[in-house]
This record gives structure tokens, C-alpha cells and sequence, in this order.
């Protein structure tokens, strides 16, 4: 008798200890955390710099973004973000210049419902790329983008996984020898020489990994793998891979560190570094 009431206390024991396990699993992942969360708007400012190692040696891009994060509505279900980079361009084909890049404004409607315990969130996303930028200096596009996207967010054990569709659209044809350079926000738009329009898919699949975050500062890390499809002009393809360390330096500053690299494809392999330091309101 003393060995089956042994039993059932050790039984008892590890029953709690699992729903403990577990409780704690889902506060952890349903805190409000959103800076590593592209399906929520937190209400914040930062600051990024940008280096494009364009391949061939042809030189570099360095662009300093300014970007404002607004969530809006009761349950912060809309929001927008606002990103106006200035750059600097040294390259072979264009020389060294000076100026403003294209500016980004990316409106969001996330209405933060969970479909059980795998599916937690998703959100609906419209990008507008504006053509602030000279395309003749490297610093722009030279033409509207347009970007409608859905993001729909997983949760795999104490990780979270993002697979994003993005469709990229503008009308007007690129004069030969200006290059699709990196808008912000919209890093696959084609890096390619030649005459060409854009219509392209996009897909992401991102993983992310929190650490910390009941003891403090978080600290997070990231892996995104980004295959985009060009089906208008020259047709192309690239597929890249994404990094990304960030830390929580207080309790409303995080700092985060990315590196773009291209795995294989069709276009040209530039390289990209980009270090952000965000606050929150």
C-alpha cells in the first residue's frame, strides 16, 4: 500500500511541475514583447545604419534610416511605420554622391487573434515605396512600389516562426545599367543590371528565438530564409540568408545587429549589414 500511495505523490509531483512547465511556457510567449514581432506595432523611434557591399566590387551604399513605429486603436490592432533614409553612394558606375533615399511607409491591421495553440497571429501589411531617392545616384529606386503582405506567426516549443508572402509591384521600366538597390524594409527588390520591370513574390520563413526574458535584459536571435521570384522583364530569382542578434539594453532601448547574405540565384550577390538602435515611447 505505502509503495502505490509512493507512487501516486511522485506522479502527483511531476503532473504539477509539467503544468507549471507549461504555464510558464505560455505566459513567456504571450507577454507582450513586440520588437521581434512583424505581426504587432509597438509605439517606437530608431535610428539604422545600413553598408551594401555590392558584389563585383562595384562599390558600397551607406544609408542612415530614421524610422517611427505608431500602433493605433484600442487593442493596437493598426499601425504604421515611417522610414526616411539618407545615403551615400560610392561606386564604379555612378561616382560618390549624396542624398535622400526612398522612403518607406509600410500601414498594418493585426487583429491579434489566436487559432489555437499553434497558430497564435497574423496581420495584414501595405507597403508604399515613394521615389525620393536619384536612381541615377544609387540612392533610389526611381519609381512608385507598391507591396501588399501577409504575415502569419506559428509558435514551435519557446520559438516563433513568421512565414511572410509579399507580392512587389511597380509599373514603369528601368532604364539599362540602374539597379534595383535595397529599399527599406523591402530588401529583395531585384539587384539586377538591364531593362526590367517588377513584379515579384516574395517568402519568408523566419524563426525566432527569445532568451531572458523573465530574467532580464532580453536577448533575442533570429534566422530568415528569403526567396523572391521576378516574373516581369528579366526574369530572376535569389534566395537569401538573414541573421539577426538583438539585446534589450533597458527596458525600452534594444539594439539589434543583421547581416543579408545570398545563398544562390540569378542576380547579383551583394552583401548587407545593418545595425538598429530602437526605443520605445
Amino acid at each position: 500500500m505505502r509503495w502505490l500511495i509512493a507512487l501516486l505523490l511522485v506522479a502527483t509531483t511531476a503532473s504539477a511541475e509539467e503544468e507549471q512547465r507549461s504555464d510558464a511556457i505560455d505566459a513567456y510567449l504571450e507577454s507582450d514583447f513586440t520588437l521581434t514581432d512583424p505581426t504587432r506595432f509597438s509605439r517606437s523611434g530608431g535610428a539604422t545604419f545600413e553598408w551594401v557591399n555590392l558584389s563585383g566590387g562595384e562599390g558600397d551604399l551607406y544609408f542612415l534610416h530614421g524610422e517611427v513605429s505608431q500602433a493605433l486603436g484600442a487593442d493596437d490592432e493598426f499601425g504604421f511605420l515611417l522610414d526616411v533614409p539618407v545615403g551615400y553612394s560610392d561606386t564604379n558606375t555612378v561616382g560618390s554622391n549624396f542624398g535622400l533615399g526612398d522612403i518607406l511607409l509600410r500601414l498594418a491591421w493585426s487583429p491579434g487573434k489566436s487559432f489555437g495553440s499553434q497558430f497564435v497571429g497574423w496581420a495584414l501589411q501595405f507597403d508604399i515605396v515613394f521615389p525620393t531617392g536619384n536612381a541615377g545616384d544609387a540612392l533610389g529606386g526611381g519609381d512608385w512600389i507598391f507591396a501588399p503582405a501577409g504575415i502569419f506567426k506559428f509558435r514551435w516549443g519557446k520559438a516563433f516562426v513568421y512565414l511572410t508572402a509579399r507580392w512587389l509591384w511597380a509599373d514603369s521600366v528601368r532604364p539599362a545599367g540602374v539597379r534595383w538597390f535595397n529599399v527599406p524594409g523591402l530588401d529583395s527588390v531585384p539587384n539586377t543590371i538591364g531593362t526590367t520591370r517588377l513584379n515579384e513574390l516574395n517568402v519568408e520563413a523566419s524563426f525566432v528565438w527569445e532568451f531572458d526574458r523573465k530574467k532580464g535584459p532580453i536577448h533575442w536571435f533570429a534566422i530568415t530564409i528569403d526567396f523572391a521570384q521576378n516574373f516581369a522583364g528579366e526574369e530572376n530569382n535569389l534566395t537569401l540568408l538573414k541573421l539577426r542578434l538583438g539585446r534589450a539594453l533597458a527596458d525600452t532601448v534594444s539594439v539589434d545587429l543583421d547581416l543579408w547574405a545570398p545563398l544562390f540565384g540569378e542576380r547579383t550577390m551583394d552583401l548587407t549589414f545593418r545595425l538598429a538602435l530602437v526605443w520605445e515611447f
